[in-house]
Formats: structure tokens, sequence, C-alpha cells
């Protein structure tokens, strides 16, 4: 995963240099609270932009290094600040994001809509047990023990960004954040809020 930072000239809002220098003109295809996900028929990939304030970014370091396929594949991220002095005390909601990563889609056929389940319920604590005796009784399913390992370093990030001050991550793993590859692959996409 590469990551650049931007440095906008003064009067240049951040979200339109990034559409500049990317290019996207692609397809709208979702949005959320923070940001707005693009279909870049150019790249061949999706393009997520939003304010440096959204805490899929926090996701983002968390999975930086890791080798689950549970996880987005990300090939760059962006950021482009502004730092206007008058500004300063706000510059993290005036900055923007971009990032560059693999197409997902939503669950289609009934397995998928069950294995989307069971990841959406493995997140609760009670179920996260469940799942832990499942897998110590039959250690051989690789994607439940991905699953397992996943959704512990998930909750632990989220328990302790309540202690930070900076920022509190609450869990919000839902039936939109898991999708699928276009091989069938589950993936956890924004699991937190």
């Amino acid at each position: 995963m590469k990551t650049v930072h931007l440095y906008p000239e003064k009067g240049q809002k951040p979200k339109l240099v990034l559409r500049k220098l990317l290019g996207y003109k692609g397809k709208h295809v979702g949005k959320g609270v923070f940001a707005r996900v693009y279909w870049c028929t150019k790249l061949r990939r999706i393009i997520k932009v939003g304010k440096l304030t959204d805490p899929y970014l926090e996701y983002v370091k968390l999975i930086r290094k890791e080798t689950s396929s549970l996880v987005p594949r990300i090939d760059k991220v962006i950021y482009c600040h502004d730092f206007e002095e008058d500004h300063v005390a706000s510059w993290k909601s005036l900055s923007a994001y971009a990032i560059i990563m693999e197409r997902l889609y939503h669950a289609r056929t009934p397995r998928q809509k069950a294995i989307r389940d069971l990841m959406v319920n493995s997140i609760d604590p009670e179920d996260c047990v469940l799942l832990e005796s499942i897998v110590e009784a039959n250690p051989r399913p690789a994607f439940l023990r991905d699953l397992l390992k996943l959704n512990k370093r998930i909750t632990k990030k989220a328990d302790r960004s309540r202690w930070d001050g900076d920022c509190a991550l609450d869990l919000d793993v839902h039936s939109d954040n898991i999708m699928f590859r276009a091989n069938g692959q589950p993936v956890i996409t924004d699991p937190y809020c």
C-alpha cells in the first residue's frame, strides 16, 4: 500500500485537487456519512473520497500490515491537506483523502448471504465466544480462524480508542459492510463509525 501526501496551493479545495489528479469521472456507486465511492473505468478500480475525520482511515491503519484475505486490497492512499492559516483549528475537517482499492460486490447468492450473516454476528462478543468454540472443535476452516483473529483486532482497536480521547471508534458491522470479491471471497469493508 503506497501513501502520498499532497499540499495544494491556497484557495484550492482538497476534494477538487484529488478529482483533477485522479481524473475520476467514474460512476458514483455509494456514499456514507464521511465519504463517497466511485467506480473509475480508467483505472478499473474503486476510488473512495472523503474527509480526514472519517473513521475508515483507522481501519486502513489497522489493515496496513494485515495478511488476511478478509480485508480489502488497497493500492494507494492519498492525503490532500488544507493548511490555510485561518483554518488551522479545523484543518482535519477541511482536508480530504482518496483511496484506490479493489472492486467489491454485495452478497448475491444464498451462500454469500449466510456467510455475510455469520460475519456480522461474529463481531458480537457472545457470538465471538461461540465462534471460538467452533474453531477449537474444528481448526481446519482457515476462513473461521482468520475471521476470529481479525474480529479480535477490530474490537481491540475500538476498545482502545475509547481511552485515547482523540476519537472514539464504534463498531458498525452490518450487512452493507460485508462485501465479496468477484471470486466469492468475503471482505469486511468498514467496521467502524
